[in-house]
């Protein structure tokens, strides 16, 4: 029976169960839901992720406003290509510099510390406009250029920038490839190649507010720099007075490279704030300022003319002729304090009458330079050279040019400026006990050329200071009067030539003959006399410069030629002399032998009057004036130097008297 047992307990299990599923009264009409459906948690899990979702989305669209707002906000400051361009000029300012320090001068080039007034305006770099500036707003929307939204927006983008910027005041600039300084006048080189050791620190100023003086803002900031100059010192020296004429030295500075960037102990996010500039070209415009003893600037400059010869001296050593000077040129930079420990070579040169050729007088060096800052407003050079040997002919009867040498000192003698050429040498001439120029600054030099005026003294120096006819006899020959005796003239070397040995070895006098004292002036300014063509024909020593021109004044009338004068005294060869120096001073000999004394037209009865006092009287006073040459040999200077139209006023005793005094003064 146990099978039977067993199944009637498992339909007993399956009719209570379709028992209790039946419905009845009490039974919901839509009947229960399952377990799975109506589970409390599983309702409150979805519902929480429903919540979560929808705050996500929220929170996404509102970082990604941000942000966008943020990038749009940062963007807003970056300028535009025409900002950047024209940023130097509105953002950067600078003033001329203040001091320029030479700390060095090497072969790499010359160390030179610069302090200059400077700043960037950060409002006006980030194109931040303030709200009560209509008029700027209206020109920067015209532009196109930043600053021109609404007043919201540009406070907003006015505050960000203040408090970020609040804790940075400079900004770092460098370059790591060197900076080209070009001159933007047309064919013009290249001026300077100048490198940066260390990082030019700028200042950054925020909230300047408008007309604000530019003093009140910027700072001083000192710039280390090592400049080279590529261009060489005559094309430098050329750029300079083409700069002073147009009143601004206009130049661009070449960057291949640049680097920006902030401070990295101002804020914890400077040190990702950096910015590289390659190829950067700015053009700088620095006005020249006006320099006491100067023309004003935007005038023409001639330098060359500013060079002023203070004083010189010249002095026979054992081997040569030496020379020192003292000259002294304006001061262009009166801020620049510098010390220049090496001598600099020049060359002197004399050019040649009516040709373009020049001969080299000297060489010479400057001695080392100290120019303190703000002291002084020139600039002194001593120099001291050698003269060239060889600037006077040998002697030869074909030479009828006289030497460079020879006319320089016959316009120096007679108190005129004579035209002298420097120019740059590429080595030294000799041996000093200072160091030796860098290689870049001798290589230069040569291109320096500088036409200046060796100035003559004033008033000319009386170099003939007395002369006499020791023993003057006349007698007649011929029909013609003849004159003998002998000259002595006593010469005086003018200050700064008293060490000059030299030897005086003809004369050659051209002079008229007085009765009585000549005058002091002459009816007319002439006074050399020769003959030519029987007349006689005087040459203007007062314009020596003319020394080729011969005017007939007289035209053998009676009434134009000096009066108390009736003859005059001109060889037609030079006369061999003697000299002896002693204490600057040479005492001239020469021998004067039956030369014919020209009698002038119409002035006989001077003659005979003149004849009358020595014959019956015992002897005459005869005055002399006119103007001698020499031929003078120099020591240290190879051939004969000649001098001519030296003045010469004087008198001598004519007859049987002894013992009277002769005397004659210039």
């Amino acid at each position: 029976m146990p099978i039977l047992k067993s199944k009637n307990k498992g339909k007993a299990r399956v009719s209570s169960l379709s028992e209790s599923s039946e419905p009845s009264e009490t039974s919901p009409l839509l009947g229960q839901p399952s377990l799975s459906t109506h589970d409390p948690i599983t309702h409150s899990s979805h519902t929480f992720r429903l919540i979560l979702n929808t705050l996500a989305v929220i929170f996404l669209s509102l970082l990604l406003s941000f942000i966008l707002f943020i990038v749009l906000l940062g963007a807003s400051f970056r300028p535009s290509k025409n900002e950047l361009s024209s940023l130097p000029h509105t953002a950067f300012t600078y003033s001329s510099p203040e001091t320029i320090q030479v700390l060095n001068i090497t072969e790499s080039g010359v160390l030179v510390n610069i302090t200059v007034r400077c700043g960037i305006d950060a409002d006006k770099a980030l194109g931040i406009i303030s709200s009560s500036d209509l008029e700027s707003k209206i020109e920067a929307r015209e532009r196109g250029d930043k600053g021109g939204g609404a007043d919201w927006w540009e406070d907003l983008r006015r505050w960000t920038a203040h408090r970020l910027l609040q804790d940075i005041n400079i900004i770092n600039i460098n370059s790591p490839s060197d900076i080209l300084l070009l001159s933007r006048q047309p064919h013009s080189p290249a001026l300077f190649s100048i490198s940066l050791p260390r990082p030019i620190e700028v200042p950054l100023v925020i909230g300047v507010k408008k007309d604000t003086p530019m003093k009140e803002w910027t700072k001083e900031v000192t710039v280390l720099a090592i400049a080279r100059p590529i261009a060489s010192t005559g094309e430098l020296w050329d750029y300079v007075q083409s700069s002073w004429e147009t009143g601004v030295a206009r130049v661009t500075i070449g960057v291949e490279k640049v680097q920006v960037g902030l401070p990295q102990d101002g804020t914890w996010w400077g040190k990702w704030v950096k910015g590289d500039k390659e190829d950067l070209v700015l053009e700088v415009d620095i006005p020249i300022p006006q320099i006491p003893g100067l023309p004003w600037p935007g005038k023409p400059l001639n330098l060359s003319s500013l060079v002023n010869l203070k004083e010189y001296s010249l002095d026979t050593s054992p081997s040569a002729l030496q020379i020192h000077g003292t000259a002294s040129i304006p001061n262009l930079v009166p801020s620049l304090n510098a010390t220049i420990p090496f001598n600099l070579p020049f060359s002197i040169s004399l050019p040649h009458h009516n040709s373009s050729l020049e001969t080299i007088m000297a060489t010479v060096i400057t001695s080392p330079i100290h120019l303190p800052s703000n002291t002084s407003d020139e600039i002194t050079l001593h120099i001291s050279g050698l003269i060239s040997p060889f600037l006077a002919p040998l002697p030869s009867p074909n030479t009828t040019i006289p030497s460079p040498l020879s006319l320089f000192l016959q316009r120096y003698l007679h108190g005129l400026p004579n035209p002298i050429i420097v120019r740059g040498l590429s080595s030294l001439p000799t041996i000093t006990s200072h160091p030796s120029p860098p290689a870049w600054l001798l290589n230069s030099l040569p291109a320096l050329r500088l036409p200046l005026s060796f100035p003559g003294p004033q008033p000319p120096p009386k170099v003939i200071q007395s002369v006499a006819i020791e023993n003057m006899r006349l007698s007649e020959s011929g029909g013609k009067m003849r004159a003998s005796g002998t000259v002595i003239a006593i010469i005086e070397l003018p200050p700064g030539m008293e060490k000059v040995l030299l030897e005086v070895h003809q004369v050659k006098p051209d002079v008229l003959i007085f009765d009585g004292p000549a005058p002091d002036e002459l009816s007319s300014p002439l006074i050399s006399v020769s003959s030519k063509n029987n007349h006689v024909i005087f040459t203007d020593v007062s314009s020596p410069q003319d020394d080729t021109r011969w005017i007939n004044r007289f035209e053998e009338k009676e009434e134009d030629y000096p009066e108390g004068a009736f003859g005059y005294i001109h060889p037609d060869q030079y006369l061999d002399a003697t000299s002896e120096q002693s204490d600057g001073k040479v005492t001239v000999r020469a021998p004067l032998d039956n030369v014919e004394l020209v009698i002038l037209p119409g002035r006989d009865k001077q003659l005979s009057d003149f004849v009358g006092k020595v014959v019956f009287k015992g002897g005459a006073l005869a005055g002399i004036k006119g103007d001698a040459a020499v031929q003078v040999r120099m020591h240290g200077v190879v051939g004969t130097v000649s001098l001519e139209k030296l003045p010469v006023k004087g008198e001598t005793w004519v007859g049987r008297q002894k013992g009277r005094r002769r005397k004659t003064e210039v």
